[in-house]
């Protein structure tokens, strides 16, 4: 049985981790179409009605939310915690 819960402590980590990289390449490049001129110009090509601004401090809040809960989520695992 010792076998087996190293290997799901490790996978739990390892799958937390990837959640951790997706959520900071999310805000990575939620936060670079906010400040780049380039990102700008990308996003205010289609219809100009609507804030387009929104969508993006959208990704930037599901991006923070998302590699918080993964960092959260590799801690429990190294530590084993069941919560």
């Amino acid at each position: 049985m010792a076998g087996v819960s190293s290997c799901l402590k490790y996978s739990m980590f390892f799958f937390n981790f990837l959640f951790w990289v997706c959520g900071t390449l999310i805000l990575g490049l939620a936060i670079w179409v906010r400040v780049s001129k380039d990102g700008k110009e990308i996003i205010t090509s289609g219809d100009s009605s609507t804030n387009p601004f929104i969508a993006v401090n959208i990704l930037i809040a599901v991006g923070s939310i998302i590699m918080v809960l993964g960092f959260l989520g590799c801690c429990g695992a190294v530590k084993e915690s069941r919560c």
